[in-house]
């Protein structure tokens, strides 16, 4: 059937004023959240909010106080002083600590200066809040020198040459090294940096600081479980990294000499051939026989022979026995 003309021209123009709309408008393009990263932070409760679940956490860096905001869940793990049997989470977890705790935090930070609490070990206790009746030492054991202690990696500040250990008799206790601390694992020298939170080690103790006779400083570090490399991880681990490249072989050498020069990390030895080797050694490593107790008696002159351990371009002495 043919159309009138009128009838044409009203459907051209009708078609000339629609438009085309969207069936909806696309939402505007969102800002990639920021990712989490793992941490282990220590400081001391200085707030609870038991209704929103979350702590604030005063944490000393580079000589000013910062503030984070601790948030648990149900999965977040507390272990009390001295003990992983006794392991409590969720809102049983929170309602353990109190204000002035000092605790270490392993968890996810994220850019707001929050920490999502995956496990928190309680250090030490509010100064006011009694001990338990169970323990009568002091909150950090004294430990004597060559003395073996064994235990789970709770922290590692590598560069502060500081490892937290919860051991298997004497609670959560720092222990103080340096970087070039040698960390053997499988007959394979590491240093400190190479350490994580989940590791079984035995630290040997060299020497106490003087100021505080209960501040362990260590000599060595045995790794029995590696946390990446020895099976499944247990709760306390925080992170799995790339398997770490050896520093250097393990290689023990004997050296018989004259002492020529003593400094307050070690002593210049004058072997046999009159070559002069340089010693690292803790002041506090005993000396045998009796002759002088340590490493700090020894005078210029004396005769000794050393046990050492080359680490990197350093020789770090294992043993020293006095020969007159």
């Amino acid at each position: 059937m043919t159309k009138s003309i009128p009838a044409v021209l009203a459907a051209i123009a009708l078609t000339g004023c629609m438009k085309s709309y969207p069936l909806w408008d696309p939402p505007p393009p969102q800002a990639e959240p920021a990712p989490l990263v793992q941490v282990t932070v220590e400081g001391t409760v200085i707030a609870i909010d038991e209704d929103d679940e979350s702590l604030e956490l005063e944490v000393a860096t580079g000589g000013s106080d910062e503030t984070l905001r601790i948030e648990f869940g149900s999965t977040t793990v507390v272990f009390p002083t001295g003990s992983r049997d006794r392991a409590v989470s969720g809102d049983d977890g929170l309602e353990m600590l109190d204000e002035g705790d000092h605790i270490v935090v392993n968890g996810l930070k994220s850019d707001d200066d929050s920490v999502r609490a995956r496990e928190i070990a309680i250090a030490g206790r509010a100064a006011a809040q009694p001990a338990p009746a169970a323990s009568a030492t002091a909150a950090v054991p004294a430990f004597t020198p060559t003395q073996r202690v064994s235990g789970v990696v709770r922290a590692v500040d590598a560069s502060a040459g500081r490892i937290v250990i919860e051991t298997d008799g004497d609670g959560v206790v720092a222990f103080y090294g340096d970087r070039d601390t040698p960390v053997f694992y499988k007959g394979v020298i590491y240093q400190m940096p190479s350490l994580e939170v989940g590791d079984t080690v035995t630290v040997t103790i060299g020497s106490t600081d003087e100021g505080d006779p209960a501040t362990p400083w260590i000599t060595a570090v045995d790794v029995s479980r590696s946390v990446s490399h020895d099976g499944s991880a247990p709760v306390a681990k925080v992170r799995v990294p790339e398997p770490p490249k050896p520093d250097v072989q393990l290689e023990a050498m004997e050296l018989e000499g004259t002492v020529k020069r003593l400094e307050a990390q070690g002593f210049e030895l004058e072997t046999g051939e009159g070559a002069l080797r340089y010693v690292t050694a803790d002041r506090m490593m005993p000396v045998a026989p009796a002759t002088v107790e340590r490493v700090s008696d020894l005078e210029v002159g004396m005769k000794i022979r050393v046990r050492v351990l080359e680490v990197g371009d350093r020789i770090v002495a294992q043993k020293i026995t006095m020969l007159e």
